[in-house]
């Protein structure tokens, strides 16, 4: 599912189009409420809320990272490994970084100790060790199970769209320029996506404050699947390993 055109985004937030990057994708946290789903602090700069793990690679590696082909979004996790690791390096820390089964640097020089691990094979095994190594905080919302766990199972209370604050329309139902859009993240809704959406929140009701609901995650928190990407390219065992 795309981003909605730029050209109505950027009329329905009154921002400018070099903004909408970080609009789209993630947002300082300031007097606003917490809407999105999780919130990524780099240890001693500001605190930003993203409305999902390729937001949060967004703001880690400044780029549209989920409009990306696989290969650029690989080298962007690589390039976030490295920087991180980097500090860790000059104190005199072993560290590795690795794609799946290969090491790709390393400083370690086989000493019997066991360095620290960076894996860059995908996105959910980067925040891990991010986070695990204390480059990165990451908090999520006590009701979404986008890095704990599926979003499938994330159960909601009402299956449509048309019964979530964040759904949008504008102009008539059967004119040409109707539009339907998720107004938390600038999707447009092609269908009922409210089954599997971890921002889903009825109309009805007064709802906690989105802030009292945020729980702080650990590295073994996040859920890694056994179908998750393991990325063949300049990085890859086959690759380079002939």
């Amino acid at each position: 599912m795309a981003i909605i055109d730029l050209d109505r985004a950027i009329v329905r937030t009154g921002g400018k189009f070099d903004e909408m990057v970080e609009r789209c994708y993630y947002r300082p946290v300031e007097r606003e409420a917490l809407v999105f789903p999780i919130c990524a602090q780099v240890p001693g700069d500001r605190l930003y809320q993203c409305r999902g793990e390729d937001a949060v690679l967004a703001f880690l590696t400044l780029s549209p990272y989920a409009q990306l082909d696989s290969q650029t979004r690989l080298e962007k996790r690589f390039a976030c490994a490295a920087h991180a690791a980097e500090p860790h390096a000059m104190r005199g820390e072993d560290v590795s970084i690795v794609v799946s089964d290969h090491v790709y640097l390393d400083n370690h020089g086989g000493k019997a100790e066991e360095p620290l691990i960076y894996d860059a094979t995908n996105e959910r095994t980067l925040l891990a060790s991010l986070v695990h190594y204390g480059d990165l905080k990451l908090w999520e919302r006590g009701d979404s199970r986008i890095l704990r766990g599926s979003r499938t199972s994330a159960a909601v209370l009402n299956k449509s769209c048309n019964n979530c604050m964040f759904n949008r329309t504008s102009g008539s139902p059967s004119g040409a320029f109707f539009d339907h859009w998720c107004h938390l993240d600038l999707l447009d809704i092609s269908n009922d996506r409210a089954a599997t959406c971890a921002s889903y929140r009825l109309t009805r009701g007064q709802p906690k404050p989105a802030s009292e609901r945020y729980v702080r995650l650990h590295a073994d928190e996040i859920w890694i699947p056994q179908f998750a990407e393991h990325p063949h390219g300049p990085f890859s065992v086959a690759a380079n390993d002939k």
